[in-house]
């Protein structure tokens, strides 16, 4: 019996997903606190493309009964995506933002597929900071001057 090919699942999933979704970036910003100036300085931004599908968030999260979460929910503050693993430059992780629909989007978490060691696809729950990406930009994804100004 022959093995199944991962490599195979992974490239499939990013044609699905390129066709279905869109293209987009996911940034990640890493700083340094300062105890003694109660500081923190902005060290590096990275930036990796991304291909996501969105997917609209339903009650039915278990969290349905956090107040707070409801009405994020009802005003379409909560997204989930399913992000192709293929081509991307280091592995999403909650505390990185989204860049969607003009707006930056908080992750909150991350659920790898990744069958025998090899990412597939990765499920993305993510809320919306409110952060509008200038209209300046366009359709331009290279932000990273927007989201050093937010820190």
């Amino acid at each position: 019996m022959a093995k199944f090919d991962y490599l195979k699942a992974q490239s499939t999933a990013l044609r699905l997903v390129d066709k279905f979704g869109q293209s987009t970036s996911i940034v990640r910003v890493s700083s340094d606190y300062d105890p003694a100036t109660g500081e923190q300085s902005v060290e590096t931004l990275e930036t990796t493309p991304a291909t996501i599908v969105s997917l609209p968030a339903s009650g039915g999260l278990g969290l349905a009964g956090d107040n707070r979460f409801t009405e994020d929910l009802k005003a379409g503050k909560i997204r989930f995506f399913y992000l192709a693993a293929a081509g991307l430059t280091f592995t999403p992780l909650p505390g990185d933002i989204l860049l969607f629909e003009n707006y930056m989007w908080d992750i909150a978490g991350t659920t790898p597929l990744n069958p025998a060691g090899t990412p597939v696809i990765f499920t993305l729950g993510c809320r919306s900071s409110g952060k509008v990406i200038p209209e300046s930009l366009g359709q331009r994804i290279d932000c990273l001057e927007i989201v050093q100004d937010e820190w």
